[in-house]
This record gives C-alpha cells, structure tokens and sequence, in this order.
C-alpha cells in the first residue's frame, strides 16, 4: 500500500516534486564536481612539489640541510646504498651537487641555487627533463653548458648564447669563479622554481669545486 501512496503523493503536487529533485540532483552534481576538483588539485600540488628537486626521498649527509656546504658531502652512493637505490621499487634516482650560489650576468647578478645534475638519469625524477622552452637541454653530467629559468633569464637582462658567471665557495674553502654559456632556459612550476635554480653538468660541477666523486646527496622516486 505504501508504494502507490508514495507515488500519488509525488504528483498531488508536481511541481514542488520537480523543485525538490532539481534541488537533490544540484546539491549531488556539485558535491561530486567540487570533491573531484579538490582530490585533482591536491594530486597537481603534491606532484608538482615532489619533481621540484624533492623526489619520494633524499639522502644527504648528517646535518646539510640545515647548513649546505662542500663541507657536509656524502660519498657516491657504492656497496649497500647503491644496492638499495637499485631497487626495482625505485623508479629512477640520482645524485646532485646543489650549492648555494651567486649569478652574474653583464648588467644584473642575484643569488641562487647552482644544481649539478646528471640529465639523463633526471627523467622521471624531477621537473627538469621536460622543461625546456627555450635553447637545449644538458647533454650529460659532462656538459660545460648552463641551464636558467625563464624569469632568471630576464632579471640578468640575458639570454640562450648568452655568457654568465657563477660565484660558489669550492673544496679549499675559496670562492670559485666559472664563465658558463647559456645553453637552455626552463619554464618551472612557479616564479620563484624559474629564479632560484640553475642547472649545470655535475661532472664538471665536481672537477671545477674539486670535489673528486663527492656529491651534496641523492634524490630518489619510488
């Protein structure tokens, strides 16, 4: 009795019975839109923050990141550490010497953060590797090239062909002074990516601050 009393109630008024429904399917469509759009956004922010340098995990020697300099290095990774890295849970993983900086260009100069990098063990792992808008990439941790963010770029007043110079404290506890070429700039996540890192060939990185085979640490991606 209960299901054609229910159903004749609906249609003794239809109008307010459409109202009604127009209002629960509103409220649901806009639950299931906005609760969408918050879990899409949340994933775009982690995502972004982890291939801005971060990865899954990092590894650094005792007390470098309250105080990066050459004088907290860490060894290549080798025995049980390259071990573990090599993990088939480990999607890609790198190693890096990221030093603070001063850049100077023929008109303008600012600080930042010099990242030797290796570019072919970059993919998948961090922002850099598809970035690119402007020049080339880095060939290899060997390259003599220099890669800027596209803001940078325009606060020195410079450009791909362009010669800078790079200011970083070396092994021996000097200032070491580099002429690099632009060879690429990148577009980051946010203005602040694109000024405050720039990216050389980790090998020459290491030869010019003498380092030997030391590095700052390794950044990995599960």
């Amino acid at each position: 009795m209960l299901l054609p009393l229910a159903w004749r109630n609906l249609w003794r008024n239809g109008r307010r019975s459409l109202i009604v429904a127009a209002a629960v399917a509103v409220g649901v469509w806009s639950m299931l839109v906005f609760a969408g759009f918050i879990r899409g956004w949340t994933a775009n922010v982690v995502n972004s923050d982890v291939k801005n340098l971060t990865g899954h995990g990092q590894i650094h020697a005792l007390g470098f990141l309250e105080y990066p300099n050459v004088d907290l290095l860490m060894e290549a990774p080798a025995a049980a550490l390259l071990e573990a890295l090599d993990d088939e849970r480990i999607a890609a993983w790198s190693t890096r010497v990221q030093l603070p900086s001063v850049i100077q260009s023929e008109r303008e100069s600012g600080p930042i953060t010099l990242v030797g990098i290796d570019p072919a063990r970059e993919a998948g792992l961090s922002f850099i590797a598809d970035a690119i808008v402007d020049g080339r990439q880095l060939e290899s941790a060997d390259d003599t090239g220099l890669v800027l963010g596209r803001a940078l770029a325009t606060r020195l007043q410079t450009r791909v062909g362009k010669r800078v110079v790079t200011m970083t404290r070396s092994s021996s506890h000097q200032t070491f002074e580099r002429g690099y070429r632009v060879v690429g700039l990148f577009a980051g996540a946010s203005e602040e990516i694109e000024t405050r890192f720039v990216f050389v060939g980790r090998s020459q990185f290491q030869i010019d601050l003498g380092l030997e085979e030391r590095v700052t640490g390794a950044s990995f991606m599960l």
